[in-house]
């Protein structure tokens, strides 16, 4: 639509288009999107079928723009979408009966599916292409999964069609255990996998929750939307997510890398090195000790809360947020704390410190370490660690 009303415009500019008739004209162009989006028709008055009042739209704006170029009567050309309007709402509430038996979606078929786990030792549980809630808990007396599927489609026996295709797939190699999902259109599937002791778990899914409990390995996690929940892992943690926010607990891990472009990214009582980037979204991080740790926000707060003393790199930034900092004694590091547009606090006495304007500069013990937090837009705090931290702290 903005194409046609830059036309028309063009025309009010050139003269052949009084500013009245443009005004009216283009009231009518909105009137007529907006509710024939709700009320979309066939040319005999019947209801479309879902989906098809997007291409009827499309149709309709298609053959206004032919209207507005071959015709100079503006009134009528209003006129006429009025009037294609109002006969769309005449038959608006058989379309919405028609959503209630249906669904905005459509209807859904459900089916169970439970098949037992081959053996994960010394392999890789690897989980891909899923839409839908996944589940992989480890430590199990017995390795199953579980799948509950539910298909989408126009009608029932679309449904159920879809929904004899499903199959849980199971495949095995050599180095892993590969769980997929058919390509099977309006198909999700809620996943829960029990692992018999321990498994290192690489999950590549679409949208939904993820949950990696007391598996006690690796976890790798690629996803472009839903929460990611990891607990009790060691080894390497991979995170790499659009939208959803992120917690990883009691995990003991060489290296924590997690990049998240939406959401919220939280680490509980975690040890190794740590680094977080989140374009937007808080970055917490609770009783958390040991390696590097880098931090970085766009748009979003940074809290943390040091249980080891800081001993090596540790850098905290974010562009449009604040960012608190709580460290133990026995510290031994260079400290550096600036903003440019807030404050920033320092409320532990620093060696060799100097202040000018927002920016503080120090040392800690010997300064082996740096710990340097920084801000474009907020306020900066250095504190003294002083109590120990619990779950009803957490939050």
């Amino acid at each position: 639509m903005k194409e046609e009303i830059a036309r028309i415009m063009k025309l009010v500019q050139d003269g052949k288009l009084s500013p009245e008739d443009a005004a009216e004209l283009i009231d009518a162009m909105k009137e007529g999107v907006g509710e024939t989006a709700q009320a979309s028709v066939t040319e005999t008055g019947e209801p479309k079928k879902p989906g098809a009042g997007i291409k009827g739209l499309a149709d309709a704006i298609e053959n206004l723009g032919k209207n507005i170029s071959e015709s100079e009567n503006w009134q009528e050309v209003g006129r006429q979408i009025k009037e294609s309007v109002k006969k769309g709402l005449e038959h608006a509430k058989v379309q919405i009966e028609h959503v209630k038996k249906t669904g905005i979606f459509g209807v859904a078929e459900t089916k169970d599916v439970e098949l037992p786990l081959p053996s994960i030792d010394g392999k890789v549980l690897k989980v891909e292409g899923y839409s839908g809630d996944i589940k992989i808990v480890g430590g199990q007396p017995e390795g199953k999964v579980a799948a509950h599927a539910m298909v989408r489609a126009s009608d029932p026996e679309e449904a159920k069609k879809k929904l004899e295709e499903y199959m849980l797939i199971i495949e095995e190699s050599d180095h892993s255990v590969i769980i997929k999902q058919p390509s099977i259109s309006g198909l999700s599937v809620d996943l829960e996998v029990a692992v018999a002791g321990k498994a290192a778990v690489e999950a590549r899914t679409h949208s939904g929750d993820i949950s990696i409990l007391d598996t006690g390995m690796s976890a790798r996690v690629s996803s472009h939307s839903g929460d990611i929940h990891i607990k009790n892992v060691e080894g390497m943690v991979e995170i790499n997510l659009n939208s959803g926010d992120v917690t990883l607990e009691d995990s003991k891990s060489s290296d924590i890398n997690i990049e998240n472009r939406t959401g919220d990214v939280t680490l509980r009582r975690t040890e190794g090195n740590v680094n977080v980037r989140t374009a937007s979204g808080d970055v917490r991080l609770m009783s958390c000790q040991g390696g590097t740790v880098a931090l970085e926000s766009v748009t979003g707060d940074i809290n943390v809360d040091v249980a080891a003393p800081i001993s090596k790199a540790f850098n905290v930034r974010t562009v449009n947020g604040d960012a608190v900092v709580s460290i133990p004694e026995g510290c031994d590091c260079r400290v550096s704390l600036s903003t440019l547009n807030g404050d920033t606090s320092c409320d532990i006495e620093l060696e060799d410190k100097v202040k000018s304007g927002e920016h503080v500069t120090g040392r800690l013990g010997s300064g082996t370490g740096n710990l340097d937090v920084s801000a474009v837009n907020g306020d900066i705090s250095l504190k003294q660690r002083t109590v120990i931290y619990t779950e009803s702290a957490q939050d």
